[in-house]
């Protein structure tokens, strides 16, 4: 799943309002030009509100702030009811709330998510409504997993005392991508260190490959969480999307011993945006 960060001085992270109530803000990065302050009902989402608006921070004009109320800024800095959503995540939310099929694919073409750029490309270009318009649901399902980078973050080897070779692999959908490792003793990753991967990029790719990387200065009996992470850069504004890998944990041995493991973490990826 992704999660994106603003360019500098142009994009805004918002929550888009939904229709659902188990999933009712889609966080999503956009231009402070796009518009979405259309979207200014004065309602933020409470569970049995029956429609609520977005919710958008001050400071970004020509875009108005909505909804930025002491409820709606702990909606925005929360990490459930306003969480990141892939497109087609959000297309299967809108259905199952009601929504036809016409007007969520006409959503997400209005909501011009930097979230979408990749995909878009992927799909040729143009708009979800061209592109998806006349297939099943079966068929957006197929065809946007296949026009969505995955991650896949491996099992850690070579683990020694003070280092380790920290492995993943990349379907990359034919975009341009830069590839890393976070890596931290938090469990949540927190404070990360980030890793550059061998390759740094998908440049000259023409198929999913592998990346590694070899994380050192490491320290004896501990536990480290890590995950591989590629990183899309819109073009235009520089806005970043990045798509996670889950976090796999290993532990140094002692000194002196060889004795380690890898493990899998409770925590899986997430798709909020910052």
């Amino acid at each position: 799943m992704p999660t994106a960060s603003a360019g500098v001085g142009n994009k805004v992270a918002i929550c888009h309002r939904t229709h659902s109530q188990t999933n009712p803000y889609r966080r999503i990065i956009v231009a402070k030009q796009s518009g979405h302050d259309n979207h200014n009902t004065a309602v933020v989402w409470s569970l049995g509100v029956p429609s609520w608006g977005d919710i958008i921070p001050p400071g970004y004009q020509p875009m108005n702030s909505v909804n930025w109320t002491t409820l709606g800024q702990a909606v925005y800095n929360g990490t459930t009811a306003c969480r990141g959503m892939t497109a087609l995540e959000f297309i299967v939310s809108e259905l199952a709330a009601g929504q036809l099929l016409s007007s969520v694919l006409a959503d997400l073409d209005n909501q011009q998510a930097t979230e979408d750029v990749a995909t878009l490309a992927q799909l040729g270009g143009g708009t979800f409504t061209s592109a998806l318009g006349s297939k099943t649901i079966a068929e957006i399902t197929t065809t946007l997993t296949a026009a969505t980078p995955a991650v896949t973050t491996s099992a850690a080897t070579s683990v020694v005392t003070t280092s380790a070779t920290l492995n993943g692999s990349v379907d990359f959908a034919n975009t341009l991508l830069s590839l890393k490792f976070v890596l931290s003793t938090a469990s949540d990753l927190a404070g990360p260190t980030t890793i550059t991967a061998t390759p740094s990029s998908t440049s000259g790719w023409t198929a999913p490959g592998t990346i590694s990387a070899n994380a050192t200065g490491l320290a004896a009996a501990t536990t480290y969480y890590f995950r591989a992470v590629a990183t899309f850069t819109e073009p235009s504004s520089g806005a970043t999307v990045d798509y996670l890998g889950v976090i796999l944990s290993f532990v140094t041995p002692s000194a002196g011993t060889t004795t380690s493991s890898t493990t899998t973490s409770t925590y899986t990826s997430t798709s909020s945006t910052s």
